[in-house]
């Protein structure tokens, strides 16, 4: 579970943004349930939160630092000597901040039940600087103990209670590599709940490519086919949706499904066989009602590519959410609207707001231009993306907005601009010429 988020020097994001998952104590009455983490007494954190802008305002830059983060965590160690550190993308408007370190800390809740502070500083060529602290249980005043820091060029400091690999994994430790990289690569147990809350965060970007969309589709047919409850749970979610969809299935493509040309040599159709067969191992067929003029006389199964963007992206986000629901993952959507109906989205939305639709405790993180989902939020759930004059992206709470009653009808006062963080478009706005 996110606690919170502290960007520096990345994309848009010039100056430290905190983004937070804890509630503000002046909210007394909630529309939506909170999180109580069972270890520390007294912690409460947001089931989800939303984020508002104009386009280019940071929104999915927010969102992306998580994903870099999950990215160096994954991936780091396999880093070459010499290999750029691609996810130092400062930010480029300033000639201050060009070849500055890009800065994460965050604060979180692990599988293990514990709670852990993680900070990464890094340029183009070097992790700068890199902690782990954790605080422990059943203390009356919070305070965190330090399981190791990494200072670049000197020798690491850590904690007894890391055992085993240390001094030999920070032996071959590259420069350009995260030791929590290398380490949750090697699996030592005290380090392991950790590497394993960055490689569950589940992010989404909506506004991809035919081949990501797919690559995406692929995973879910993937987690279906070796589970059945998820296909219930997916068609359930697509009966409910009025899709027509009365079920799916999946089926095994086999090599006599794949038709070629007959100019082309049996060893290249071969090949070709073979691949599209370990691609596309399995289909999903959707099942709709088959009529015979007003009488309904059957089914008819088609292939999910048949269907539309929105029940496409349905069936991919519907698969996605399942699994964060069951695992009690930080999901991350890039504009969830994005060819859902504003009604479905806010459905959606409650299945992770609503502590008996969601018992594991999975948090939704969200970017959207839908402002009739402003009033399914509390205040403090709600936070306003936009950029300066100098271009850098800035983040506020509605809740940290004065003058803002339960009562207000937020839609209204947002798409007025009393919250700032809409688009401002010049009157004179014109793509014909005149003259």
């Amino acid at each position: 579970m996110l606690v919170e988020l502290s960007i520096t020097n990345f994309k848009s994001i010039k100056t430290t943004q905190t983004f937070s998952m804890l509630p503000a104590s002046k909210i007394k009455e909630r529309y939506n349930d909170l999180i109580s983490v069972p270890n520390y007494t007294d912690l409460y954190l947001l089931r989800s939160a939303i984020l508002y802008g104009p386009n280019n305002a940071g929104k999915s830059n927010v969102l992306k630092s998580f994903y870099a983060l999950r990215f160096l965590v994954e991936k780091s160690h396999t880093f070459n000597e010499g290999e750029k550190i691609t996810a130092n993308e400062y930010f480029i408007f300033d000639q201050k901040t060009i070849q500055q370190p890009t800065i994460f800390v965050v604060d979180f809740i692990a599988q293990d039940g514990l709670r852990y502070e993680y900070k990464c500083e890094f340029d183009s060529n070097n992790i700068l600087f890199e902690s782990l602290y954790y605080y422990p249980t059943g203390r009356q005043k919070e305070s965190k103990t330090k399981l190791y820091v990494r200072v670049n060029g000197k020798k690491m400091d850590f904690n007894k209670d890391i055992k085993g690999l240390k001094r030999s994994l920070e032996k071959d430790l590259g420069h350009n590599q995260l030791f929590l990289s290398k380490t949750g690569n090697n699996n030592p147990e005290r380090l392991k709940p950790v590497y394993d809350f960055f490689s569950s965060i589940s992010n989404h970007f909506l506004d991809i490519n035919a081949f990501e969309q797919q690559e995406l589709r692929k995973a879910v047919t993937n987690m279906i086919t070796n589970d059945d409850s998820y296909r219930q749970k997916i068609a359930d979610l697509l009966r409910s949706t009025d899709t027509g969809i009365v079920d799916i299935h999946v089926e095994e493509n086999k090599i006599n499904n794949f038709h070629f040309p007959d100019e082309l040599p049996d060893d290249l159709k071969q090949k070709l066989v073979q691949k599209l067969v370990q691609e596309l191992k399995f289909a999903v067929k959707t099942t709709h009602r088959m009529f015979d003029g007003g009488q309904e006389i059957g089914n008819k199964k088609i292939s999910l590519e048949q269907e539309s963007d929105g029940t496409q992206k349905l069936f991919t986000i519907g698969g996605f959410m399942y699994e964060a629901l069951q695992k009690g993952q930080v999901m991350l959507i890039d504009e969830l609207d994005k060819s859902l109906h504003s009604e479905l989205t806010s459905r959606l939305i409650d299945l992770f707001n609503n502590d008996n639709s969601n018992p594991n405790n999975a948090q939704l993180i969200l970017s959207t231009h839908d402002s009739t989902l402003l009033n399914n939020f509390d205040k403090d759930q709600i936070y306003f993306v936009e950029k300066d004059y100098y271009g850098q992206s800035e983040l506020t709470a509605l809740a940290d907005i004065e003058g803002v009653r339960k009562n207000v009808n937020r839609e209204q006062w947002y798409r007025a601009g009393r919250f700032g963080a809409v688009p401002t478009i010049k009157s004179s706005l014109n793509l014909i010429s005149n003259g």
